[in-house]
C-alpha cells in the first residue's frame, strides 16, 4: 500500500495533511481513495489525536 501526500499545513499544534491511498483493503479489494488527515501534537511534538476522513462511502 501507497500513501501519497499531496499537501501539509501545519499551524501551531496542529497538521493537516491531504493525500491519495493505493492498496488493499482489510477485506482484500484493492482500492485507490483520495483521504485527509488532522492531527493533534503534544508539546514534545508527538501526536496525540488523528482524524481521519476518506472521500470514498464505506471505507
Amino acid at each position: 500500500m501507497v500513501h501519497t501526500l499531496s499537501t501539509v499545513v501545519e499551524a501551531d499544534d496542529c497538521v493537516a495533511v491531504q493525500g491519495e491511498f493505493n492498496g488493499v483493503l482489510r477485506d482484500n479489494r484493492e482500492t485507490s481513495l483520495r483521504f485527509a488527515d488532522f492531527f493533534r501534537l503534544s508539546p514534545a511534538g508527538q501526536f496525540i489525536r488523528r482524524d481521519t476522513y476518506f472521500f470514498a462511502p464505506l471505507v
